[in-house]
Order: C-alpha cells, then structure tokens, then sequence
C-alpha cells in the first residue's frame, strides 16, 4: 500500500498509514492508552541538526534507526536504497564487533542519512515517480547508460507497466503476470 502511495507521489503516506492505523485499533481493540512516546524517525536536514548535539553512541543509534526506518518497504523498490540499507547493517555490525567506534560510526551513518536524502532530492529534482526512478537509477548504475537513455528507457518501462492489467486482488502473485513483466 505504502509502495503504491510513493508511487502516486502522495504526500506523506507514512503518516497517513499511521493515522488510519491509530482509527482502526481506536475502532476495534479495547485499549486504556496509546503510548505517545514511542519515536518517529523522519530523515530530513532537521533530523540531522537534532543529532549533532548528542554523544556519539547516541547519535549512531538515532541515525541508524532512523534511516532504516525510511528504508524499510523502499529497499525493495529501488537498487540506490538497497544499497544504501545493506551498508547501513554492515556499518551497524561492524560497531557491535568493535571493527568501528562510535565516533566513526556516527559520521558514517550521517554520510548514508545525507546520501538517503540525496536519493529522493534527485528524484524530487527529475520529477520522476519513484518506480521510474528507480529503473533510471538502476539503469545509470548498473549499465553504461548515459541520463538522456536512461530517462528514455524508463519511461518506456513505467508506459509497459501502465498497460498491464493491476487490476485485480492478487495480479502480483499470478504467473501469468509475472511473464508479461518480464516480456515487457
């Protein structure tokens, strides 16, 4: 739901899962309270503002969570993030096995956070939807495509992708759609 919403370019769809989340176990589940407390990480030039002040253990906790949060559902959409999420937990282990202190640590995940945000700056930039920039990204890095092809080919592919029939409950498990897709 989340994947479809980024797509659409809705604004903030995290947000809005959250609130009918909230509406639903207000509706359904007797509760006494919802605890408020709990952190929300949103990565942004703020976030990284906020962190600076804080130890460095503290700080490589609070960017680490926060960038895994943002990634967590867009790894799989897009090979910039998959990427950046696979260095994040490499980063992260070598912390826990002592490869890595905590000042180092800390100034590594805030360069991944700045490279997070970059991601979607180039996309916001490009004025591409996120599954088109994700081929034209995937095509740039992982090919010798120059940006003018790039953005041609993607563009083709996000066109072949609007022709196949989504419409039905289940269509991304059916084999039969799953052979367009790669036809296409």
């Amino acid at each position: 739901y989340l994947a479809y919403r980024r797509s659409r370019r809705d604004e903030d769809p995290e947000k809005d899962a959250r609130e009918k989340t909230k509406d639903i176990i207000d509706k359904y589940v007797d509760i006494d309270e919802v605890r408020d407390d709990i952190p929300i990480y949103e990565l942004s030039e703020d976030h990284l503002d906020e962190v600076q002040d804080l130890e460095p253990k503290a700080k490589a906790t609070e960017i680490a969570h926060a960038v895994k949060d943002h990634l967590q559902g867009r790894s799989t959409t897009n090979p910039r993030y998959q990427r950046i999420s696979q260095r994040v937990t490499r980063l992260v282990d070598d912390w826990r096995t002592g490869k890595l202190k905590p000042p180092e640590v800390a100034e590594k995940l805030e360069a991944v956070e700045r490279e997070t945000l970059s991601v979607k700056d180039e996309r916001d930039e490009l004025d591409k939807t996120e599954t088109e920039y994700a081929v034209y990204s995937a095509l740039l890095d992982d090919h010798d495509v120059d940006k003018k092809e790039a953005t041609e080919i993607a563009a083709d592919v996000v066109r072949g992708f609007d022709e196949i029939d989504t419409d039905f409950e289940g269509w991304h498990m059916s084999g039969k759609k799953r052979s367009e897709i790669n036809r296409m």
